[in-house]
């Protein structure tokens, strides 16, 4: 009897280490962050992701978008960015177009995108209808 005991102990802790680190690796492989766009600003204005994770960008009322300052992309990275943006389809028939979300009017409406596999760095975005006042924000992608 204390045999059996002394088995199922060691397999019951060696199970539950592996579900816990099985949690902890799929916790850590996607994460949802979520930036809220009122008072023409963004909060919190710099979220820190890695590749693979969702933006659930969340307006608080008015009008506003998401663009991202292309004149500090490298063609490749717009490009990515470009096929995981929501709603750019209708953008693309004019050709080449800035890189924005469709306007954002109704309060809690979302718009959400999953992040490709973008090389560290810093990418800056902004409201294009409230740059002027200031709203923008920085994804700082991390390994």
């Amino acid at each position: 009897m204390t045999f059996r005991t002394s088995l199922i102990v060691p397999v019951g802790v060696g199970l539950l280490a592996v579900v816990a680190i099985v949690l902890l690796n799929a916790t850590a492989a996607e994460s949802t962050h979520v930036v809220r766009l009122s008072g023409n600003r963004f909060t919190p204005g710099e979220v820190t992701v890695r590749a693979g994770d969702s933006l659930r960008f969340v307006n608080g009322g008015g009008f506003h978008n998401i663009a991202f300052r292309e004149d500090i992309l490298s063609p490749s990275q717009r490009r990515l960015l470009d096929s995981v943006m929501p709603g750019r389809e209708e953008f693309r028939k004019f050709g080449e177009v800035p890189l924005a979300s469709p306007l954002l009017i109704t309060t809690d409406e979302v718009y959400a995108l999953q992040l490709p596999a973008l090389p560290p760095g810093r990418y800056e975005y902004f409201c294009a209808p409230h740059v002027g006042a200031g709203m923008k924000g920085t994804v700082v992608v991390v390994p």
